[in-house]
């Protein structure tokens, strides 16, 4: 049989830069997009890639801009005769440096997806959503990790299996007395499935690792790990 593959690549621009005190780096640019697919006789096979854009970069004083988004959410409808395979990788973007100020914050990356298979063949997912690591300062406080909330019910299919989970990003590096770390961002999954006939196989297997705090130099506190 015929295959039909699409690959879908989506990247947030990225935040301008700033300079001198009390401004403000721009936040990179949020990475969204919705997929369908319809095959009446062949196998289907979807790529998904979104990244969200990076912070810009403060200099003189400046704090660092937030990373951007990543995000998916929707329900995919999928109607094929053959096997359906959809890969999905999402990333927040990275936070913003600073030489004196505050860091920016790592971007979000989260997948909330509804899977309907309208198929009798096997059903194929593996993805990750990874949350953008915070970014570092020459002297303050460093960013915190993006979070990686990740989602998928699939429903339909003749079996098959779903692979996947989310990591929070790692929070950025502090330099200086009493300035701290930045904390790791958090991470959550979660998977449902179920195949046409209950007799058939569908495997679930997922994972969450919440990002690293940040390191402390030149005396300043390490940043809090999270779950």
């Amino acid at each position: 049989a015929y295959s039909l593959s699409a690959q879908t690549t989506t990247s947030g621009g990225l935040g301008g830069a700033a300079m001198g005190y009390g401004n403000l780096g721009g936040s990179g640019g949020t990475a969204t997009t919705r997929i369908a697919a319809v095959s009446e006789s062949s196998d289907v096979v979807l790529d998904v890639r979104l990244a969200g854009g990076a912070g810009g970069d403060g200099a003189g004083g400046a704090d660092g801009g937030q990373g951007g988004e990543g995000l998916v959410a929707q329900a995919l409808s999928a109607l094929t005769t053959g096997y359906l395979e959809v890969v999905q990788f999402i990333s927040g973007g990275q936070g913003g440096s600073s030489d004196n100020a505050y860091a920016g914050r790592g971007g979000n990356a989260g997948m909330e997806l509804d899977l309907i298979a309208i198929t009798t063949a096997n059903v194929a997912f593996n993805g990750q959503a990874t949350g953008g690591n915070g970014g570092n300062t020459a002297n303050g406080d460093g960013g915190d990790g993006g979070d990686g909330p990740w989602h998928l019910s699939v429903s339909g299919g003749g079996g098959g299996s779903i692979a996947g989970g989310a990591s929070g990003g790692n929070g950025g590096k502090a330099n200086g007395h009493d300035k701290r770390g930045g904390a790791g961002g958090s991470a959550s999954s979660s998977a449902f499935g179920g195949a046409l006939d209950g007799a058939i196989l569908l495997s679930v297997d997922t994972a969450a690792i919440g990002g690293n705090g940040g390191d402390g130099e030149n005396f300043a506190y390490g940043g809090d790990g999270a779950n």
